[in-house]
C-alpha cells in the first residue's frame, strides 16, 4: 500500500508538469522562438486625394503576408492605424482570418482621415492626414475571441497621406427673374442663353438651404415679371394668383413697381410674398467693375472685366476659376473692393474690405455683383438650374 502511494506521489509533479506546459505552449506559441510577424506591402498609391470622383474607388490595396506562430494555430489579423508610429492608441479594424489583403476604398480613406482630425469644422475644409498603418497577427480562440496576451505580431509600418472628400453643404438653388420690369436688357427671355441678362439671377444674404428669401436692387421699370426656377421650363415658374406668388406657373403675371426707379425687390418663397421698396440712399457710379485674384485666368496681376448688365448689376457669364482666392473691386484699384465670408458661397453680402472669397472647385462659374449693396453670386455654371 505504501508502495502505491509513493509511485502516485512521484507521477503527480510529472503530470502537473507536462499539464502546464501543454497550456503555456497553447497559450504562448512565441516564447518557441519560431514566430515570423507578417510583411505589408502597399499596391496603388500612397499619396491619395479623394474626390467626388474617386470616393467610390479603391486606391490602395494593403497585402501582407501569413504571419508564423512556430506551429499550426487560428490567427486573428487586426489593421491598426494611428497618425504616430508608436500607436498608443490605435484605431482597429478586424480583418478575421485567412485573410491577407485589404482593399482601401476612397469613402473609407475619408472616413479614417477625418477621425483623425483631417476636417476644419468652421471652413468645411479637408485638411492633409498621414496615416500609420500596420497589421496585428494575434492569436484567437476557438470561440473566436481574441487572446489578450503578448502573444502578438506586428507587421512593418505603411504611411498614406490622405486628403479626405467633404460633400459640399447643400446651397439653395439659384432662381431668376424675366419679365417687362428688368431695365437695360431684353425682357421675357427663358432659356440659358439669356442668363445674367434677359435672365437675371437674383441675390441673396446668405446660402442656407432653408432659407427661401431673395433680393434684388437695382433698376426696376413698370410692368410684370416672373420668376423662373429653371432656365428654359415655363411651367416650373413663379406666378401670381390670389394676391400671392403661385407655384408651377399657375396665374398671372407678378406686379412690378407702379413706376420706374431704384428698387428692392425682396422675394419669400415659403411665404408666398414678394414687394418692391423705393430704394433711398446714395447710389455711386462705377465706370468698371472687375474680379481679381488667384482663383482667377490672370491672378492678382490685373482684372477680368465684368459686363454692367442692367445698372448697377454686374456679370461675368461664364470665367474659368480654379482653386484659389477672389475679390470684386471698382475702376482697376483698391479704394473700393468687395469681400466677404467664403462661408457664404454662392450667395453673400460683400464688404468693403472684407476677406478674399475662396474658390474651392475648378470650373467654369458664373459671377454676379450688385454695386449698391454687395450682393454677390458666385456659383459654378453646372449648378446653375
Amino acid at each position: 500500500m505504501k508502495k502505491i502511494n509513493i509511485f502516485l506521489l512521484i507521477l503527480l509533479p510529472l503530470f502537473l508538469f507536462s499539464a502546464c506546459e501543454k497550456d503555456e505552449d497553447k497559450m504562448y506559441p512565441l516564447q518557441s522562438g519560431n514566430a515570423t510577424a507578417p510583411t505589408v506591402t502597399v499596391e496603388g498609391t500612397t499619396n491619395i486625394i479623394v474626390t467626388e470622383e474617386t470616393v467610390s474607388t479603391f486606391p490602395s490595396v494593403l497585402n501582407w503576408s501569413r504571419a508564423n506562430f512556430g506551429k499550426d494555430i487560428v490567427v486573428e489579423y487586426l489593421l491598426e492605424m494611428d497618425t504616430t508610429e508608436t500607436f498608443k492608441e490605435p484605431y482597429q479594424i478586424s480583418l478575421g482570418n485567412s485573410v491577407y489583403s485589404k482593399a482601401l476604398s476612397g469613402t473609407d480613406l475619408s472616413n479614417w482621415a477625418i477621425k483623425f482630425g483631417g476636417f476644419d469644422e468652421e471652413t468645411n475644409e479637408a485638411k492633409e492626414v498621414f496615416l500609420n498603418m500596420r497589421i496585428a497577427a494575434t492569436l484567437r480562440l476557438e470561440s473566436s475571441s481574441v487572446i489578450n496576451s503578448p502573444d502578438t505580431l506586428y507587421s512593418n509600418i505603411i504611411s498614406l497621406m490622405v486628403l479626405a472628400y467633404v460633400p459640399e453643404i447643400p446651397v439653395k438653388d439659384a432662381i431668376y427673374l424675366t419679365g417687362d420690369v428688368i431695365s437695360g436688357v431684353d425682357t421675357w427671355s427663358n432659356d440659358a442663353a439669356a442668363l445674367g441678362k434677359g435672365l437675371q439671377v437674383l441675390f441673396a444674404d446668405n446660402s442656407k438651404v432653408d432659407n427661401k428669401k431673395y433680393t434684388y436692387t437695382g433698376s426696376f421699370a413698370s410692368g410684370g415679371f416672373k420668376l423662373i426656377t429653371k432656365a428654359g421650363n415655363w411651367d416650373t415658374s413663379f406666378a401670381y394668383k390670389d394676391g400671392k406668388l403661385s407655384p408651377n406657373n399657375d396665374g398671372d403675371n407678378i406686379p412690378g413697381p407702379s413706376a420706374s426707379g431704384l428698387y428692392t425687390l425682396t422675394v419669400d418663397l415659403d411665404a408666398l410674398t414678394h414687394s418692391f421698396i423705393p430704394y433711398t440712399e446714395t447710389a455711386n457710379s462705377y465706370s468698371r467693375i472687375g474680379v481679381i485674384g488667384s482663383a482667377t485666368p490672370t491672378g492678382w496681376d490685373s482684372d477680368t472685366a465684368m459686363e454692367q448688365v442692367s445698372p448697377h448689376i454686374w456679370v461675368i457669364t461664364d470665367i474659368e476659376l480654379v482653386g484659389g482666392e477672389i475679390k470684386f473691386r471698382a475702376n482697376d484699384g483698391w479704394d473700393i473692393n468687395w469681400g466677404g465670408s467664403s462661408v457664404d458661397i454662392p450667395f453673400g453680402i460683400g464688404t468693403q474690405g472684407g476677406d478674399n472669397l475662396k474658390i474651392e472647385r475648378d470650373g467654369k462659374y458664373f459671377l454676379a455683383l450688385n454695386d449698391l449693396t454687395g450682393h454677390y453670386v458666385i456659383i459654378r455654371k453646372e449648378k446653375m438650374p
